[in-house]
């Protein structure tokens, strides 16, 4: 087979088909040539516009669809010189028509970030019903939907959308489209590579066995949980189309029965697979953390009873506090405060055994979480006596 006409050695064009071009790609890339020539310098790319013939017929020859996208690029680039060229003055007819596209597609965008407009950018409506069902607008938020419209936009030959897409990020430029025309539109490149995947199930199935192997001992051996993206490259060399990813689901299914379960947070976002005894351990442990938390809640609403109704009952300090008073006053605090303190403060095996530094330590706490729970209304002989301290 021929060289591809307009090949880029930059590019990686190994697991892409060439592609015989048909009469309205050969007027394409005479066109981009010419423009190219035009434009010269580091825009000519003087390899790749040497090799185009100037009739069809002359010879043999084929494109790869990366490298056929890179050069059309030309158009863009020179809608930005026209654009540059107006700003400074320019009357010509063609500058004249690009400055009303520019103002047009300013007017029907969201602002001043070169975003795309407001509308869907396959049917330019905003509004569409199918079946007396209003279709929402949706972005395009993943590389696959990306790169499957671009895509398509070359195998449909669709110079304006090429013009619009090629080498731009679309998911930050916030691409927007209506469901059933996107589906619609890029409906040829999905039949085109899941027909290409049929016929190469034969040459994938060797790769089986080692997804079986990283399952086994990454998701089921080590605990961990692996997205369906990364075993299809595993399984195939790339991502694959959702019919690809389903088959391998299924196989998986087979093989490993109710040992792994799959996981999806959102619809946009690529399943994950799990072990089913990892999920059930996160779910044992998010359990004993909340029955925890629960014990703690009920300890603590105790206290918290057990404290006010020391405060309703006690009598106030008096002021200025007398030294009888002070010493009558000494660890005289609510039971269960008391136990909370030694409890927490007590080495395990010797809790019964009530140390000096226990004590002392469970008078001076109990008297903060009094003094705390009263918002400083009630005086203790500890934050008396810090009151009578002399500076």
């Amino acid at each position: 087979m021929a060289d591809c006409v307009v090949h880029y050695d930059s590019l990686d064009t190994s697991s892409d088909k060439q592609i015989r071009p048909s009469a309205n790609t050969f007027e394409t890339l005479l066109e981009c040539k010419k423009i190219r020539e035009s434009l010269g310098g580091e825009n000519h790319h003087i390899d790749q516009c040497n090799k185009i013939p100037e009739n069809l017929g002359e010879i043999e020859y084929f494109y790869h669809r990366k490298c056929f996208q890179k050069f059309v690029y030309a158009k863009t680039l020179l809608k930005r010189k026209t654009s540059q060229d107006g700003c400074q003055g320019s009357n010509s007819k063609l500058q004249k028509s690009t400055r009303k596209t520019s103002q047009r597609q300013s007017d029907e965008a969201t602002g001043s970030r070169g975003l795309f407009p407001n509308i869907c950018m396959i049917c330019k409506k905003k509004e569409l019903r199918v079946k007396s069902v209003r279709q929402s607008l949706s972005r395009i938020v993943t590389n696959t939907a990306e790169r499957t419209l671009k895509e398509a936009a070359i195998a449909h030959n669709d110079l304006e959308m090429m013009t619009a897409v090629t080498e731009t990020d679309l998911k930050a430029k916030e691409f927007q489209k209506h469901e059933k025309c996107y589906l619609d539109y890029t409906r040829v490149v999905r039949k085109t590579a899941e027909s290409t995947e049929g016929g190469n199930d034969d040459k994938q199935s060797g790769d089986y066995n080692a997804v079986l192997s990283l399952v086994d001992s990454d998701i089921i051996g080590c605990q961990q949980c692996l997205s369906m993206e990364t075993l299809m490259t595993r399984y195939c060399g790339n991502i694959g189309t959702r019919q690809s990813r389903h088959k391998l689901k299924e196989r998986l299914t087979k093989s490993f029965g109710d040992q792994i379960v799959f996981l999806q947070a959102e619809y946009h976002i690529s399943q994950v697979l799990i072990s089913k005894e990892c999920l059930h351990n996160q779910m044992i442990s998010g359990s004993s953390t909340r029955i925890q938390q629960s014990a703690l809640k009920r300890a603590a609403s105790f206290l918290q009873e057990s404290v006010l109704s020391f405060l309703e009952e006690a009598d106030p300090l008096p002021w200025p506090p007398t030294v009888e008073s002070l010493v009558s006053r000494e660890r005289q605090y609510p039971e269960l405060l008391q136990l909370f303190f030694k409890e927490l403060l007590s080495f395990k095996g010797s809790h019964h055994v009530t140390a000096e530094r226990v004590d002392r330590l469970t008078d001076s706490f109990c008297q903060d979480v009094i003094h705390a729970v009263s918002k400083g209304k009630f005086l203790t002989p500890k934050h008396a006596s810090l009151g009578l301290w002399p500076s």
